[in-house]
């Protein structure tokens, strides 16, 4: 979609990008979080929200809004809204700013619900998505502004500012260039893909490590690097690690048949994966390296993790 601008009192934000990362025919009838019974004949349906963001220079932030939401039986999808504003700490995460920011996120999220709806000739009216209601809006942006004060406005507050300027600068040379996007595609199979992978259970495992609102942060700046060099703070650095981790231990192990025939649909050849898990493998070994060097402790990268294991 084009970017449009929205006016909060006196500030603009820009309402830059509604995608949706995958709409997927549903193969198993389950249920995440069911809005309310329906009658019989009728459609259930699942909704849950999230948010992330990060801070830039100049009191510029991005904020994120995701939508995932299943019709039981049908379809399943995720999607993520973004939103770049200026504006000082203390005038952004509050009910007038944060508001029309989840509302504008549910419209379009809906908008998009229906033309794939459409597309795939599934039986639903506009007033069927459940989640574009003020009731649920303001619960919403309640949740966000509760989520943040408990939960970030303390490290906002005491080295936001520097957070904004340290991290991995990940050069856009032409390794970088193959990697990360490449890294996005196999993530994404493990995660979205429900043709070789129970995609909705490797979800919740990989949740426990790593929120999906997290990882989706992450793959927007991974795939900026087609436009440049990009700075990735030390939270998006470090499950940057984490995904090489976890892509080349799945390449090189159990599952590598199945993910290897799914990237070739992709148009990633055999070829094509033996340069990513050689590069993959040079660069993982020299940001941990780098990062006992540097003497960055990063808690998250203590913990080692069987990926063959622990996805299916």
């Amino acid at each position: 979609m084009k970017a449009k601008t929205i006016k909060i009192g006196k500030i603009k934000v820009n309402f830059y990008d509604c995608f949706a990362v995958y709409f997927l025919k549903t193969q198993q009838v389950e249920t995440m979080l069911a809005l309310e019974a329906t009658p019989e004949g009728m459609v259930d349906m699942a909704f849950r929200s999230a948010f992330d963001y990060r801070r830039y220079q100049d009191k510029h932030w991005k904020i994120y809004i995701d939508v995932a939401f299943s019709a039981i039986g049908y379809f399943d999808t995720y999607i993520r809204s973004s939103f770049v504003i200026k504006c000082d700490l203390k005038n952004l995460f509050i009910v007038d700013t944060i508001k029309p920011l989840v509302k504008a996120a549910f419209e379009q999220s809906a908008l998009l619900i229906m033309e794939n709806s459409k597309k795939n000739k599934f039986p639903f009216e506009d007033n069927m998505i459940p989640f574009n209601t003020d009731s649920l809006i303001s619960n919403t942006t309640n949740e966000m502004i509760t989520t943040f004060n408990t939960m970030r406005l303390e490290e906002e507050t005491f080295v936001g500012e520097k957070n904004v300027k340290s991290g991995l600068t990940v050069p856009a040379d032409e390794i970088a260039q193959f990697i990360l996007p490449a890294t996005v595609v196999v993530m994404d199979k493990i995660l979205f893909d429900n043709e070789y992978f129970d995609w909705k259970y490797n979800q919740e495992v990989f949740t426990k490590v790593m929120e999906i609102h997290s990882y989706m942060t992450m793959r927007g700046e991974c795939l900026e690097i087609e436009d440049g060099p990009v700075l990735l703070n030390w939270h998006s650095a470090t499950y940057l690690v984490i995904c090489f981790d976890c892509v080349l231990q799945l390449l090189l192990g159990d599952h590598s048949e199945k993910l290897v025939a799914g990237l070739a649909k992709q148009g990633l050849s055999e070829g094509a994966v033996q340069q990513y898990i050689e590069h993959c493998s040079k660069v993982l070994t020299n940001l941990k390296q780098g990062f006992i060097r540097d003497k960055i402790n990063i808690t998250n990268l203590e913990t080692i993790y069987d990926w063959n294991k622990m996805l299916k």
